[in-house]
């Protein structure tokens, strides 16, 4: 009964570390998903230029201001 029960501890104890790792992995994971998401300076200029250029191609005479740059997620 005792080794029965040694082995049975020893499976309980692998399989809680093994979820264990799978989480905290899986938090890893959209932790660095979540910062690769954010832009960087170069990105939000040549955004903010591609806005400028389609502006002043379409609206010569409209007077605008661009103060930022949204990234919307999910859509």
């Amino acid at each position: 009964m005792n080794r029965l029960l040694k082995g049975w501890s020893i499976f309980i104890f692998s399989i809680g570390g093994i979820v264990l790792l799978l989480i905290v992995g899986i938090v890893l994971l959209f932790h660095n998903f979540r910062v690769s998401l954010q832009p960087d300076e170069n990105e939000e200029a040549k955004v903010k230029s591609q806005a400028e250029q389609y502006l002043l191609a379409n609206y010569p005479t409209m007077k605008y201001e661009i103060s930022g740059v949204e990234y919307i997620v999910g859509q």
